[in-house]
């Protein structure tokens, strides 16, 4: 199923099928926080994992409470990219452009380190706390304490782009 230009639900099933009652939140995610994304490296994402039912949450550490164990009201997604391609130099600056930006509505964004020396984005999409943003920076697995950095206040925009009074 296609839920959105560039993003398709086999893209977040390594685990298990997604619930049909994801849908819709998956559709928004996707378009409201992973095409913009998209946009700023305009090269694909390679999605390294997306929906989690809570064993396989459980089985890479993941929080108790992740939001990748979608429900109709959050999802949550990693990703890479290949930096040498794209406008954005280094996952990084991507990181930084997606924390900075006043117009995405991620819920968290997270910066997280192997101990191989790879890096993966985490974002989020909650329903449920949408201008409520955090972003983070750690090891991947919740290997060790994540350390806060300051976001970008969201501004809700309007179709065409206009920001919402």
């Amino acid at each position: 199923m296609q839920f959105s230009e560039h993003f398709d639900s086999s893209e977040f099933e390594m685990d298990a099928p997604i619930p049909a009652e994801c849908v819709d939140v998956a559709i928004e995610f996707c378009t409201l926080v992973l095409e913009p994304i998209r946009a700023f490296i305009d090269e694909p994402m390679d999605i390294t994992s997306g929906y989690r039912p809570p064993g396989a949450n459980a089985a890479t550490h993941g929080a108790l409470h992740s939001e990748h164990i979608w429900t109709a009201r959050h999802c949550a997604a990693d990703f890479t990219f290949n930096t040498s391609i794209g406008r954005i130099s280094s996952i990084r600056a991507l990181f930084n452009l997606i924390r900075e930006s006043p117009s995405i509505p991620f819920h968290q964004v997270i910066l997280e380190h192997g101990a191989s020396g790879t890096s993966i984005i985490h974002v989020s999409y909650n329903l449920d706390k949408i201008g409520v943003r955090q972003a983070l920076e750690g090891a991947t697995h919740n290997a060790s304490p994540y350390t806060s950095w300051e976001v970008a206040t969201y501004i809700p925009t309007a179709p065409g782009g206009q920001e919402n009074a």
